[in-house]
């Protein structure tokens, strides 16, 4: 029922709180009818449950423990922090993109702060990120908002609190996650690799048995793996490399669309990508953005990608590289030259309108180092 409000209401009308009218529809029904199910239970109530603590330094032998525990403890909520952000970038397409660093940075400042109320770690979580994504919030108000509202929650309401059945929170986040399962997107990510279809089940496996963060986390580390044995379990080998190249040869680009032959490449500066284009490959991905960005390409002057080198694709990184390159173009024109067919297939998926020129060489060109 929470699932199905949650769906429903927004097609009534979008500025419905559907989240709010379904938990609160459910807690109840719940409590009218006697259903015999989980209640989140009794919560600290009332200003005396912050209490401010200086931090102490543990006993020797507490240490090793300590620190092991700390490292865990950093390692999972950074990471769910992360996938977090990535996910919710996927939800809704917009020109913000997250900053891993500036995340971290917020991330830690919030824990020495709950660190001193004595308060559990904290981290970024897709439940709350999502609800605003569904709602079309646009700014930061509903952060600051929710974050009132939790401080009021604790303060004045826990008792109410208390009284939310437990099937009804795990309804929003089910709704949640079902939002980020996109059919169309699947449909992308199996026309360009079918063997994607397999982190995406598992994907959906996880977040139905344990959660949205470790849904994300499981498909993540399904993918890995995949790639890890696809590519003889070298991580270099799983991840795209890039060279800059000097084009000494004229090449005679065969496309359909005779307009858009930029004619002789002799001489042209060029991005050669070695290795498989895969969500392995972002942190390359970003440095090849940066190296485009320090050249200032004018609009004269295209920026040229030779894919000769590129051994498989993945939806992810075949995605996340055109989408950046739309970014940092800025207008100037961007062409792929030496595309196979699996090439020309994937960018059909991510690039439908052709943003990028695409084109196949006809013969081998010499090419040589950039200086």
């Amino acid at each position: 029922g929470t699932s199905a409000s949650m769906f429903g209401l927004p097609k009534i009308h979008p500025k419905i709180p559907s989240a709010l009218i379904a938990v609160g529809g459910a807690t109840a029904a719940t409590h009218i009818f006697g259903l015999d199910v989980a209640l989140i239970g009794s919560l600290p109530s009332g200003l005396e449950a912050f209490q401010f603590g200086m931090p102490a330094m543990p006993s020797t032998d507490a240490l090793p423990s300590l620190i092991a525990t700390t490292l865990l403890i950093y390692s999972m909520t950074s990471v769910e922090s992360l996938l977090s952000c990535a996910a919710l970038e996927k939800m809704r397409k917009t020109s913000y993109k997250h900053n891993p660093d500036q995340e971290l940075i917020g991330q830690g400042l919030a824990n020495i702060g709950s660190g001193f109320f004595m308060g559990m770690p904290v981290t970024s979580v897709i439940a709350r990120s999502g609800l605003n994504a569904r709602l079309n919030a646009q700014t930061r108000l509903p952060a600051l908002v929710q974050a009132g509202f939790v401080f009021s929650s604790v303060a004045f309401m826990s008792s109410s609190i208390a009284t939310i059945p437990m099937p009804a929170l795990s309804g929003v986040l089910i709704t949640t996650g079902i939002g980020m399962l996109s059919p169309v997107e699947f449909k992308h990510c199996y026309a360009v690799q079918k063997a994607d279809a397999v982190p995406f089940a598992t994907t959906i496996a996880g977040m139905l048995s344990m959660g949205l963060a470790e849904g994300i986390g499981i498909g993540c580390a399904t993918a890995l793996a995949m790639e890890l044995k696809n590519n003889g379990m070298s991580f270099d080998a799983a991840r795209m490399n890039i060279q800059e190249h000097i084009v000494s040869t004229p090449l005679h680009l065969e496309d359909e669309a005779s307009s858009l032959l930029p004619g002789s490449y002799s001489g042209q500066h060029t991005f050669k990508l070695n290795g498989p284009i895969n969500f392995v490959s972002m942190f390359a991905i970003d440095d090849l953005m940066e190296r485009i960005k320090d050249r200032h390409y004018s609009h004269e002057d295209p920026i040229v990608l030779d894919l000769k080198g590129v051994t498989a694709l993945e939806f992810t990184g075949i995605e996340e590289l055109v989408n950046r390159l739309n970014e940092v173009s800025d207008g100037v024109p961007v062409q792929m030259i030496n595309c196979t067919d699996a090439i020309h297939s994937a960018l059909d998926q991510c690039d439908p309108t052709q943003q990028i020129s695409r084109f196949s060489t006809s013969f081998e060109a010499e090419i040589t180092d950039a200086k």
